[in-house]
């Protein structure tokens, strides 16, 4: 008995007060402060401002002080003319993309992984990456390079001269096809870092067994993926409404609206463009509602607790003798139990599979890039295939001598460091308290972060806080408002819980270390792999902005790099300064038109293309530890 009180009474002992848990801590929660106030105003207020939706909303009165007039909004939303026809877009388009992007990520990661030619497997996958890094109003761009009636690519090959833009049959088939090319590769890389964490001793068993390449993966590959394919599916399948706005709204032509009409560029026009705030809140919240039941029913309609397991091996190769492989291999081969192709043979198969891949990915901005160098009337009639025609750099220096795109240039690199540091240093500042498991409140204070990504007050209702604030046509509209990205602090926190030593910083502490100092000298440095992560998706995402510009700076000498090309890329302009940059004036100018397009697009997306691989190593590295553990 004596044992026992001797032993309990330590523990009791550690036990201190809560004031004093929280007094001790007061540093992790200053770390907090900013996260949390970025995130109640931009965040929660918006969520509060959603009841516009039943309200006849005047700014002068505010969420609270305007009309209440109750369904009237959704009343008159599902009266409209287009009420069908945009949800029926919406979901075929939504359900389509998921039929087909969803197994493609899948079965290139089940590819790759099986890659014993490690050289080509890195080549492969950073190729397969690259188009994630481009803006989506760059790859809207080259859409209307490739599909121009007169010299686009895809006419070109097949002898026609179809405006595919303008079919409204054409325009589902466009938009999944370039969102597979630009999203398949980037979708493998959390199928990768599940395969990566298989036990490898099972295909060593596998081999010796008899099994086949495509039996490895049929067996072991595949059940290991099971839990996070169920898992992706149920998330996709719960956004079926969510369509991307900016894509839709990029490619959309007036004789393309029977199949491009979708809710989510209707909230915006009628939202932003024609300032019907109310009304717009209730169409947004309609889809917000719909997609959250949607996700609801899934979610629960998966059998519980529903896994796969690999294959178990009697034995693993690692305990076999070499004689015994030998004989069992022998003896398997006469039986004609060892089925399928050869390992010489299914490497050939993977190489060439992962060869035309690589080629169908690569090929599009290649062509970009010569046609770029190239004398558009040779690109018109087909003669820059595989090289340049004509050797020429008037495109670049159109696109240089233009002052709004120099200005933009400009803007652009500002936003993407400006933006990139704040970023970070906010996802740190969130990630590492939330991090540390004995904070007292840390269980709420991650829900409170977490419910944002879930939910939200929607694009008008945030357009107006902003106003509010004072932020219209002002860069930090660029980065207040999502200067906590809660998927990313995820991220980040799993880094810090499960690759941070723990013996070091409880050292530091010991040794007379605050928590401040013990974050700087011995986290940070610790966490280069998974800043480098953040590093790249903050830039990427600041420098591909252009919808958030287009809302929140209307100011042309403050617009970013995507949204001045918006005018070259989307709308198919050149000015009078481009075209006299070259004899023949505007004799001239459908031809500079091409080049400056082009050009631009190299432009676009040369960045970050080239800054990738100089981090690709931390960054596979870091989201691996980010996201696969805890």
């Amino acid at each position: 008995m004596s044992k026992k009180k001797s032993t309990a009474m330590p523990a009791v002992m550690t036990q201190r007060p809560l004031k004093k848990r929280i007094m001790d801590n007061w540093q992790l929660y200053a770390m907090l402060a900013v996260p949390v106030l970025l995130t109640v105003v931009y965040k929660y207020i918006p969520m509060y401002g959603i009841q516009i939706a039943f309200r006849d909303y005047k700014a002068s009165r505010g969420f609270t002080g305007s009309e209440w007039v109750g369904l009237e909004w959704f009343l008159r939303f599902f009266s409209a003319p287009t009420f069908w026809r945009m949800i029926k877009n919406t979901v075929l388009l939504s359900l389509f993309s998921l039929l087909w992007s969803f197994p493609i990520p899948i079965i290139l990661a089940l590819l790759l992984n099986q890659m014993r030619f490690q050289r080509f497997k890195r080549v492969t996958q950073t190729v397969l990456y690259a188009p994630h890094f481009i803006s989506t109003m760059v790859i809207c761009g080259m859409i209307r390079i490739f599909l121009s009636p007169s010299g686009g690519l895809i006419n070109l090959i097949a002898g026609t001269s179809i405006d595919f833009l303008t079919e409204s049959s054409a325009f589902r088939t466009i938009y999944i096809a370039s969102g597979i090319w630009q999203d398949a590769g980037w979708g493998i890389i959390i199928y990768m870092a599940t395969l990566a964490n298989i036990d490898t001793s099972l295909y060593e068993a596998a081999k010796v067994d008899g099994a086949s390449l495509f039996q490895r993966i049929r067996h072991i590959d595949i059940p290991g993926l099971t839990s996070i394919m169920v898992l992706n599916l149920i998330m996709s399948a719960g956004s079926l409404m969510n369509v991307g706005f900016d894509k839709v709204w990029l490619l959309q032509t007036d004789l393309n609206k029977a199949t491009s009409d979708v809710i989510s560029v209707y909230v915006y026009q009628q939202g932003i463009e024609n300032a019907k705030y109310s009304y717009s809140t209730a169409v947004g919240l309609f889809n917000t509602v719909i997609n959250i039941s949607s996700c609801c029913f899934w979610s629960t309609g998966w059998p519980d607790g529903y896994q796969t397991k690999p294959v178990s091996y009697k034995k693993s190769a690692v305990s076999r003798s070499s004689a015994e492989m030998e004989e069992t291999m022998r003896t398997k081969t006469k039986s004609g139990k060892l089925s399928g192709f050869s390992e010489k043979t299914s490497d050939i198969i993977l190489v060439a599979v992962c060869a035309v891949v690589l080629f169908l990915v690569a090929y599009p901005l290649y062509y970009v890039l010569i046609a770029s160098v190239s004398d558009p009337y040779d690109v018109f009639a087909g003669k820059t295939f595989l090289l340049p025609s004509q050797f020429t750099l008037d495109g670049y220096k159109a696109v240089f001598a233009e002052p709004q795109i120099v200005t933009g240039l400009f803007n652009s690199f500002k936003y993407t460091i400006i933006g990139t540091v704040f970023s970070v240093v906010v996802l740190y500042l969130t990630a590492y308290p939330l991090s540390i498991k004995g904070l007292p409140g840390r269980k709420f204070l991650s829900i409170f972060f977490i419910i944002t990504m879930y939910f939200g007050g929607g694009m008008v209702p945030t357009y107006l806080i902003v106003k509010h604030t004072g932020l219209i046509n002002n860069m930090w509209a660029l980065f207040l408002p999502g200067g906590v990205a809660v998927g990313n602090m995820i991220i980040v926190r799993n880094f810090f819980e499960n690759s941070i030593p723990k013996e070091m910083t409880e050292a530091a502490q010991i040794d007379g270390a605050s928590k401040w100092k013990t974050f700087i000298q011995i986290v940070v440095p610790l966490s280069r792999s998974i800043m480098a992560v953040m590093v790249v998706f903050s830039m990427v995402a600041y420098w591909n902005d252009w919808f958030t510009s287009l809302i929140y700076l209307p100011s042309p000498e403050r617009a970013p790099l995507p949204l001045v090309l918006r005018n070259i890329l989307i709308k198919s302009s050149a000015s009078a300064s481009q075209a006299s940059t070259i004899s023949g004036g505007f004799a001239e100018l459908n031809k500079m038109t091409e080049m400056i397009q082009c050009s631009s697009i190299i432009i676009a997306a040369l960045p970050m293309l080239v800054i990738y691989p100089f981090v690709q190593k931390y960054f596979e590295k870091g989201f691996m530890a980010g996201a696969v553990k805890g």
